[in-house]
């Protein structure tokens, strides 16, 4: 857990004690492989947007409940430039900069097993050819140890014509 900072770790953790004794909805479906999915989906209400912008989707299928998670975007092997944010998991917080993203419950709040949108990012106005990746994957399980599973790159397969 290296990349996390200091205080995102101890609240992390804070989170983590406090999630016993709150109730999470149910997950949505069973998951047997623990994977992320990076995929283009046209920009919504729920994020800033400009005609042209390219949103992506991003998807976490676990088999465990997760208590925080964060990765870095790139768009073609170089450092992003994340325009907005949105959609996180019921009661979570999304922080992004340039290129990071941040998800953490200050409510205790975990998201269970199953399929489920982590974030929605507007990447901007990007190439339809762009290949958009996650790198720095951190996943924090119930404990705040990081899933060292998903601890790769994932990436979209190719833009798709689902600009705004």
């Amino acid at each position: 857990m290296a990349r996390f900072s200091t205080l995102a770790a101890a609240a992390l953790v804070a989170a983590t004690q406090l999630a016993d004794a709150r109730q999470t909805p149910e997950a949505t479906g069973p998951v047997t492989q623990d994977t992320i999915a990076v995929s283009f989906v046209p920009c919504t209400e729920s994020v800033q947007s400009s005609k042209g912008d390219v949103c992506v989707e991003i998807d976490l299928l676990d088999t465990v409940p997760v208590s925080g998670y964060q990765f870095e975007i790139v768009v073609d092997g170089k450092p992003s430039a994340i325009k907005a944010v949105g959609e996180a998991p019921y009661e979570f917080a999304l922080s992004a900069g340039s290129q990071n993203v941040l998800g953490i419950s200050f409510t205790g709040a975990r998201i269970e097993a199953g399929d489920h949108e982590l974030a929605l990012v507007n990447m901007g106005p990007i190439s339809p050819s762009s290949q958009v990746c996650l790198k720095n994957v951190i996943i924090a399980g119930t404990d705040a140890t990081e899933q060292t599973d998903l601890s790769r790159t994932f990436c979209t397969e190719e833009a798709s014509s689902s600009n705004n």
